[in-house]
């Protein structure tokens, strides 16, 4: 078997999630990819980035790599840029594995639905977190009837500070604007719902509220920034068998930054959290941990995730999906993507009603 030519937009070397989590993951899997091409917005980096991670080649634009010859095209870059370059790498032809959120909203999701219509561009979307062991092994207990009944769901994804020092990394800027799709909602949100939908079935939202509590900021170059994306997200769901649930999504807690999802049924409850507060990156880098609690009289069940040696949970759950793509099997596809956009589009569309609509009492 062949190994498969992966070129990555975004796989600065200095600093970039490709860096931390594609680059290791490839490495580890030398019989199925070969990291051929690198990718980067200068070509100082483009150069150090390819002497780093052994590529052949490195480019100072995106769309220069998607016309050579690489077979897949990984796009981990500012969530903005998404579009065009997925539009490019459909255009030529190529494999796509593009990180999450794949771009800012529904809408986009759905024009890139229709550009692959009649295509066979096979694909896979950043939504690692749903693989993770962890996740796999309380989806199989919950489904299997452990806790019995599922009666209702609470999830919790806050995530750390924001800011060091007084001041908020400048390449980090960009995740407060609203219009860039890549807000706690977004990401950390983003990444938490998939995984109770693995878990629980579709949900549906009722209600949702949001709020900017933490609107100004200065970055370290000494720039101003004005946050217009939500750093605090609260809302109410229905999952299917009817079972309700809350969730609470939000940016900056100052102490003890967690991740929490915990499934309550008529038998016991399934619960999915951080080990050691990590979850302040977000559910789908967090090392997990699993606690199943049942009836009084029976023992708590824990679930240890088998580590992969040298690698971190996070690159350890890229290469799942790297896994499960070169085998043909089942990964995040554009439709998980947009059921998940307008998922997240629906919160914001019922907390905007909330706030405009006040009720009548």
């Amino acid at each position: 078997m062949t190994a498969t030519s992966v070129g990555i937009i975004g796989a600065n070397s200095e600093r970039s999630w490709a860096a931390m989590t594609h680059v290791p993951a490839l490495k580890s899997l030398p019989g199925l990819y070969s990291l051929d091409a690198v990718a980067t917005s200068r070509p100082e980096s483009a150069a150090a980035s390819k002497e780093a991670f052994g590529a052949s080649y490195a480019f100072s634009s995106g769309f220069e790599l998607i016309q050579s010859d690489v077979d897949l095209v990984v796009i981990a870059v500012r969530v903005p840029y998404h579009l065009e370059l997925i539009e490019a790498a459909i255009e030529s032809g190529k494999k796509f594995y593009c990180e999450w959120p794949l771009v800012r909203n529904s809408a986009e999701a759905a024009q890139v639905r229709r550009e692959l219509v009649g295509k066979a561009r096979p694909h896979a979307i950043g939504l690692q977190g749903r693989f993770n062991p962890t996740v796999l092994r309380a989806a199989e207990l919950i489904s299997s009837g452990r806790i019995g009944e599922v009666n209702s769901v609470q999830v919790l994804a806050a995530r750390g500070p924001r800011v060091r020092d007084g001041k908020m990394p400048d390449f980090a800027s960009y995740t407060v604007d609203a219009a860039a799709g890549a807000g706690a909602l977004e990401v950390g949100g983003g990444h938490a719902l998939d995984v109770v939908e693995q878990l629980v079935g579709p949900i549906d939202i009722v209600s949702a509220a949001t709020a900017t509590r933490s609107p100004n900021f200065t970055t370290t170059t000494g720039r101003a920034v004005t946050a217009t994306a939500p750093d605090h997200v609260v809302g109410h769901f229905r999952a299917t068998g009817g079972a309700p649930g809350t969730f609470q999504i939000f940016d900056g807690l100052v102490v003890g930054p967690h991740v929490r999802i915990s499934v309550f049924g008529t038998d016991g409850t399934v619960t999915i959290s951080d080990v050691r507060g990590n979850g302040g990156a977000g559910l789908q880098i967090a090392d997990l941990k699993l606690t199943v609690s049942q009836r009084v009289g029976a023992a708590d069940l824990t679930f240890d995730t088998p580590e992969q040696a040298q690698l971190s949970r996070a690159a350890q759950n890229v290469r799942d999906i790297y896994q499960r793509f070169a085998s043909g099997g089942e990964v995040p596809s554009i439709d998980d993507a947009v059921r998940l956009h307008s998922l997240i589009d629906a919160i914001k569309e019922g907390a905007s009603k909330v706030a405009t609509e006040p009720l009548s009492l």
